[in-house]
């Protein structure tokens, strides 16, 4: 968004905006509402058939891999291990704009998947996907709500970003270890 398009959107009306990136506007606050985490995940039956070892992360160079595309394609997936960054190029047959798409892919056994934990979260818990390395971070992206410095807004404001943390809480990964469908690989 431009400043200009901002401006305008304020004046039509708009009380907040949601946006992963970063906005430097001294006009706006904001509040992050929920920093996001991806994780790499398969179906069972995905990998039951692989023929490559999982035991770690560079090892997914040797698996088909569901890339994300959007604008750009995402197939360098960085792990934060150990206060060190790994970066794995990734390769597979299969491109999505989507990241529904990619974990129903995922999900049905077409690939390895990387994708935010808020997308993959039901179907980690009802185990339709696995959490893979569930202690190597991958990305961990802020989501923030931008709203107006004018007070006349903050208390609706206030109650609709309350309200958004406490549902993104839901989402919010724990140690990995402890989450339903998750598997640890050392």
């Amino acid at each position: 968004l431009t400043v200009n398009s901002r401006v305008r959107k304020f004046e039509e009306g708009f009380d907040v905006f949601i946006r992963r990136g970063e906005l430097n506007d001294d006009s706006l606050a904001y509040d992050v509402i929920y920093v996001d985490r991806y994780i790499v995940c398969a179906s069972q039956s995905y990998l039951d058939a692989a023929l490559s070892p999982l035991d770690e992360p560079r090892q997914l160079v040797k698996h088909n891999c569901i890339i994300y595309k959007f604008p750009q394609i995402r197939n360098t997936w960085d792990f934060h291990f150990n206060g060190r960054i790994y970066s794995v190029q990734v390769g597979g047959n299969l491109i999505c704009n989507d990241y529904d798409n990619v974990l129903q892919a995922a999900a049905r056994g077409l690939g390895i998947a990387c994708i935010p934990s808020y997308v993959a979260h039901d179907a980690v818990k009802d185990g339709r996907v696995i959490e893979l390395f569930p202690h190597s971070i991958i990305a961990e992206r802020p989501m923030r709500a931008y709203y107006s410095k004018d007070p006349h807004s903050a208390s609706r404001v206030r109650s609709l970003i309350t309200f958004m943390k406490r549902r993104f809480a839901d989402f919010l990964p724990g140690d990995g270890a402890s989450q339903p469908g998750s598997r640890m690989i050392a």
